[in-house]
């Protein structure tokens, strides 16, 4: 089997195909004809039974269809179905003799996920999986399949969010919502999908068609259902809006590679007119968590990430926090630096020290720039850099890898600061997971860095939490979220962090889920397994662990230590 697109081995009775539809995996004609012919090949060889797909591209499965060749790719359909459609090409793949699985990782959105969900079984890596039904944000509707299979995997409901949003939804998420069969870590992904795959070869082919037919009578959407979309789909891409759009797209970035890494930035952007120059990156740095003693069983993901923003002009740039140990501060050093912008200004939003440990560096290169914060977390980082506090809590967690200097920035007079002319607003949160906490707003580009008010997939960092700070956590994230950002940056994430706004609504969940547990539990480890229950794939359960032992502590036990940073 010989393909322009994949890469295709055989195995027994499966065949494993690799899509390599260069640059970035869009489905285009090529890649169309080549499943086509795959397809065919496969089908007519009876010693053949399973057909898993996976992505040579780490980034990206398939994105989406190549908006600027829709036409080309139902010719190359109607080679197998006789009918110009992907959705009917996608329904042919779900009624194949054949048991079809995609194996998952990098972004899969608009007919990239019409297509997996043809495939009878999904499984994506749980780092690296996003999944997305973007055609809402063109003016289109799904016009594959997407409308008829997210109906029924995930309810009426969850599939209006997901189309109607035209966000990104990560792996754990879509396990969650009933998109794929599992979210599994990239490490094991391959093996599993593999081991299945013979497993199913494996049992009589008979039965294994009247299974799936029988299925298919079921939950599968009728022929008639998918051209209905079809038709809907054609109408709305001809509708001058739509065209619009995804010229407006196309000149962002649309079907390119570093734009697309975060469409769903792009199109809430799509109508936004240029009235700002600021533009804004980030670096984000892995370290051990904080807290010792964890119960054994989540080894893999006892690390915290921190992040840090720079936003700038054409010529200036302003920090947003720091990072903690002396490695990790000259990493930040020599990147702001690399950025060629003239550092005036870094803001702290909070009195953690891997927020601030970081700050006598970038003042020593930058004499001129000024460290500030609000009077409350000024005053609260006096305290922390106290010889007394350094030597009981940061030093033995980190020995030998703290700065040797640390210093407090100076106080910020009012709420309001520039950087080019533009204004950068203090939004005062109280208590999230520390006392008189801070987020920093860019009202000309939308844009939140939320401290550590929001978090990214990680365990919130709730040890310093009493029932009244749950509370003001709570509100601080409504406040953050009536600004209607259209980014929000997360202190704490994953490494390659989306900074979508439904993270505000992910740690509201967690935050009260947390709540409900609580009360619900009666020890620290049942609370700690309660909540690990609910979210077993999030990183740093450290934090959650200080937060269960702080809420829930042993009659006898020293109080002070148990309520220190995570």
């Amino acid at each position: 089997m010989n393909f322009e697109t994949l890469r295709v081995r055989q195995e027994e009775g499966v065949v494993f195909a690799d899509i390599a539809a260069q640059p970035m995996n869009l489905l285009g004609p090529e890649l169309v004809g080549d499943l086509v012919s795959l397809i065919q090949q496969t089908e007519a060889d009876s010693a053949l039974h399973v057909l898993v797909f996976a992505s040579a591209d780490p980034d990206y499965f398939i994105s989406h269809a190549d908006v600027t060749r829709l036409g080309n790719n139902g010719e190359q359909a109607a080679k197998l179905t006789g009918e110009p459609s992907l959705g009917i090409l996608f329904r042919r793949l779900s009624t194949s003799r054949l048991v079809t699985i995609a194996q998952i990782e990098g972004r899969v959105r608009g007919a990239g996920s019409e297509f997996v969900l043809g495939c009878d079984m999904r499984f994506a890596a749980r780092e690296s999986a996003m999944f997305g039904q973007p055609e809402q944000g063109l003016g289109l509707i799904p016009g594959a399949g997407g409308i008829q299979n997210l109906t029924r995997l995930m309810g009426r409901a969850r599939a209006l969010e997901v189309m109607l949003s035209a966000e990104d939804y990560d792996a754990e998420l879509a396990e969650r919502y009933g998109w794929i069969n599992r979210a599994l870590p990239a490490s094991t992904l391959g093996a599993f999908v593999r081991s299945l795959a013979h497993r199913i070869a494996g049992f009589p082919a008979d039965a294994r068609v009247s299974l799936k037919d029988r299925v298919n009578a079921i939950a599968l959407a009728s022929a008639e259902d998918f051209r209905r979309d079809t038709e809907l789909f054609r109408e709305c891409a001809r509708n001058p809006e739509a065209q619009s759009r995804i010229q407006s797209a196309m000149a962002r970035g649309l079907q390119t590679r570093e734009a697309e890494m975060d469409l769903g930035l792009m199109l809430r952007q799509l109508e936004e007119k240029p009235t700002s120059k600021l533009e804004w990156k980030l670096l984000t740095k892995r370290r051990a968590s904080s807290t010792r003693g964890v119960p054994p069983g989540r080894e893999a993901l006892a690390w915290v990430t921190n992040t840090v923003t720079l936003i700038y002009g054409q010529r200036d740039a302003i920090l947003v926090d720091t990072l903690l140990t002396e490695q990790e501060s000259k990493e930040l050093l020599d990147w702001v630096v690399e950025s060629g912008k003239h550092l005036t200004t870094i803001y702290i939003t909070h009195a953690h020290g891997d927020h601030y440990f970081g700050l006598k560096h970038l003042l020593d290169k930058f004499p001129n720039a000024k460290a500030i914060a609000t009077a409350s977390v000024v005053a609260a980082i006096q305290n922390q850099i106290k010889p007394e506090f350094l030597h009981s809590f940061w030093e033995p967690r980190y020995p030998g890898q703290l700065p040797s200097q640390l210093i407090a920035p100076e106080v910020l007079e009012g709420d309001t600061f520039y950087l080019e002319g533009e204004e950068l607003k203090v939004v005062e949160l109280g208590h999230t997971d520390t006392a008189h906490a801070t987020a920093l707003y860019v009202p000309s580009i939308g844009l939140v860095v939320s401290g550590d008010c929001v978090y990214n997939n990680t365990h919130l960092y709730l040890a310093e939490c009493g029932e009244e700070a749950r509370n003001e956590w709570l509100r601080a994230l409504d406040k953050i979220e009536s600004l209607h950002p259209n980014v929000v940056i997360a202190g704490h994430g994953v490494l390659n962090p989306d900074s979508s706004p439904r993270h505000i609504a992910e740690t509201r969940l967690y935050l009260r889920d947390f709540i409900a547990s609580l009360a619900s539990t009666s020890t620290a480890i049942e609370l700690y397994e309660m909540m690990l229950s609910l979210y077993p794939h999030r990183i740093n359960p450290g934090s959650l662990w200080a937060a269960a032992k702080a809420s829930k502590p042993p009659e006898s036990a020293d109080r002070l230590k148990e309520t220190q940073l995570a």
